[in-house]
């Protein structure tokens, strides 16, 4: 008889990957049944504000280190998590940068002035 093992799943370090994927699917969602004029900005909203929950769960469980959050398969270390904010930040830039907004940086200061 063969016997299952249940996989064993660290929910409070996957969160930001769970996030994320959760986001893509509303944004396909959006794509697929918004009225076309509302379109961008529910993608655009719905991309940042996927973006910012991702980065607050990161850096609430940054000093939190695990081999073992999917069975092994995902590790979470100081690199791991210098390597997701660096992409969750590119991305938020990238967000902003394609809806036509003119992004400064200053210092450690990211600022965001819309287009007028």
């Amino acid at each position: 008889m063969v016997t299952f093992t249940a996989p064993v799943l660290n929910y409070g370090i996957l969160a930001p990957i769970l996030i994320v994927l959760a986001g893509a699917v509303i944004g396909v969602l959006v794509e697929a049944f918004a009225p076309r004029k509302s379109r961008s900005s529910s993608q655009l909203f719905i991309a940042v504000l996927t973006l910012v929950i991702a980065l607050a769960t990161l850096l609430r469980t940054r000093g939190v280190y695990s081999t073992k959050a999917a069975m092994s398969s995902i590790t979470f270390d100081g690199a791991g998590t210098l390597q997701t904010s660096t992409t969750l930040n590119g991305a938020f830039a990238d967000s902003a940068i394609k809806s036509g907004d003119e992004i400064t940086v200053d210092g450690a200061a990211l600022f965001i002035r819309a287009k007028r």
